[in-house]
């Protein structure tokens, strides 16, 4: 997966306004979402909308709230229906089990040795830095505001991508907004950012598919609803198979030999 891939893209990208996509069920990737809030230009929001001291005080970002609200506020009023997509088991990871956790904490010590030395804005840099708080510690808080907002999300089995590129498939959604991993899949376009002050989106088109500067029409004439998760993605053996690889992995990892 390619990061800041909207940043990496610009120079092939195209921008519409957002009424280019009025009556359009968009798929949005909750990780993408999440991660990229931050970098969104948002109405009536003056302030950083990441808090670099959010590892040091704990808890949740204080205006994540408002910030989500208004994103939802904006695509309503261009009759824009978003369908969040968060993802599920990731069985391609390969990292330590405790890697990222023991990086977050060598960077907090580190940010609150500088506290300790009299030097607070070096120690809110480095608490800039730290990874400690993930887009996944988010979904709980995000999806209870979806809720409260009435807006539909759905938990993928496994990758959010590829849970993407069904719904798509099947006309579920009529585009997509997501990270670069979407493009592995067969979609024509990809929606790469918003300007939620402008009312504005970027896109790009996958090569090879018909020129110009506008999304591939919607296709939501006369198709049947598919089912949100495939009816045959869950069985007895993948259930056994899910619980023998995390027990074997995760527990193994956390308790060691012997434990």
């Amino acid at each position: 997966m390619i990061r800041d891939f909207q940043e990496y893209s610009a120079t092939i990208a195209s921008t519409e306004s957002l009424d280019t996509l009025a009556a359009f069920t968009v798929g949005i990737e909750a990780t993408e979402y999440l991660n990229m809030l931050p970098k969104f230009p948002v109405a009536d929001v003056s302030r950083p909308i990441k808090e670099a001291l959010l590892p040091a005080l704990g808890g949740l970002p204080l205006g994540l709230r408002f910030v989500i609200q208004k994103t939802i506020s904006v695509w309503r009023q261009h009759k824009v229906t978003p369908v969040f997509v968060f993802s599920g088991l990731d069985f391609t990871k390969r990292d330590a089990t405790f890697a990222a956790s023991e990086a977050s904490a060598a960077i907090n010590a580190e940010a609150w040795a500088l506290y300790d030395s009299h030097e607070p804005v070096k120690a809110v840099e480095m608490f800039g830095q730290s990874t400690s708080v993930t887009a996944e510690d988010m979904f709980r808080y995000l999806q209870s505001i979806l809720r409260e907002e009435g807006v539909e999300f759905v938990v993928a089995p496994y990758g959010a991508s590829a849970q993407l590129s069904y719904l798509y498939s099947c006309g579920t959604i009529d585009t997509i907004y997501g990270s670069s991993e979407v493009l592995f899949y067969d979609v024509p376009d990809l929606i790469t950012g918003w300007d939620f002050q402008t009312s504005e989106f970027t896109f790009v088109k996958r090569r090879g598919q018909r020129s110009g500067s506008t999304l591939s029409l919607p296709r939501t004439g006369g198709y049947s609803r598919c089912e949100m998760i495939h009816p045959g993605i869950f069985t007895s053996s993948l259930a056994s198979a899910c619980l023998t690889r995390y027990t074997t992995t995760c527990l193994g990892a956390s308790l060691g030999p012997g434990s």
